[in-house]
């Protein structure tokens, strides 16, 4: 007489849980795309399109670029001044 199967008890695998989507690519700053897809042709062979003159602006005369230099020069003089002082305390 043929023996019968036995059914396991075991459990199903658990499937894996869905991956979280990347981030959408307008929730990416423009230069960084532009960066990006720059790269991207250049990789794939593509040339690159001249950029429009519609879109070329002078950014010296933007505030916010103004601010930001101003922002970046006074930590960059913070971080110089910080190094120097971790050096005389490690000199000691």
């Amino acid at each position: 007489m043929a023996k019968l199967k036995r059914n396991s008890s075991r459990k199903p695998t658990p499937r894996p849980a869905k991956q979280t989507p990347a981030p959408l690519v307008n929730s990416l700053p423009p230069q960084i795309l532009e960066e990006a897809a720059q790269g991207w042709l250049k990789s794939s062979g593509a040339s690159t399109p001249a950029p429009s003159p519609a879109k070329k602006r002078d950014l010296q005369t933007d505030p916010l670029v103004v601010c930001l230099d101003s922002t970046l020069h006074s930590l960059r003089l913070e971080i110089a001044d910080l190094r120097e002082r971790v050096n005389r305390l490690e000199t000691q």
